[in-house]
């Protein structure tokens, strides 16, 4: 018998678990992706005026602002959900996706741009004492 968690699916036929196991995995991957793949441009998909993106029209005003170079990556990391999952997401599931991806994006560029060495060592360590009993 199955646990009750494991017994329950949501509708979609994919667990929350599930979802974010597959999007930190997509993530990591677009994260380790080389810059010169991602600053390619890449070519216009066709698109007719009344099949435009609602969710990025609707979140534009608060979609941060990215260099370009950092737009691209995360537009792919965005595409890359969408592509593996989007069939089973609604329209405000799929704009969280985007407005979660894009900004986590500001901190992403500000972790690469910290110079770390490989013999660099943390910057706190952890010490367990003993309490001396009497």
């Amino acid at each position: 018998m199955q646990p009750a968690s494991r017994a329950r699916r949501p509708r979609g036929g994919m667990s929350r678990r599930e979802f974010a196991r597959a999007a930190a995995l997509t993530a990591a991957t677009a994260a380790v992706l080389p810059r010169d793949l991602l600053a390619q441009p890449a070519a216009p998909a066709p698109q007719d005026s009344a099949s435009a993106r609602p969710p990025a029209a609707a979140g534009a005003a608060k979609e941060p602002a990215l260099p370009a170079a950092s737009r691209a990556e995360a537009e792919a990391r965005i595409e890359a959900v969408l592509r593996r999952r989007g069939d089973r997401l609604d329209e405000a599931q799929k704009a969280e996706v985007r407005r979660s991806i894009l900004g986590s994006q500001q901190g992403l560029d500000r972790l690469r741009a910290f110079p770390l060495g490989n013999a660099d060592e943390p910057a706190t360590v952890l010490h367990l004492h003993r309490p001396e009993t009497s």
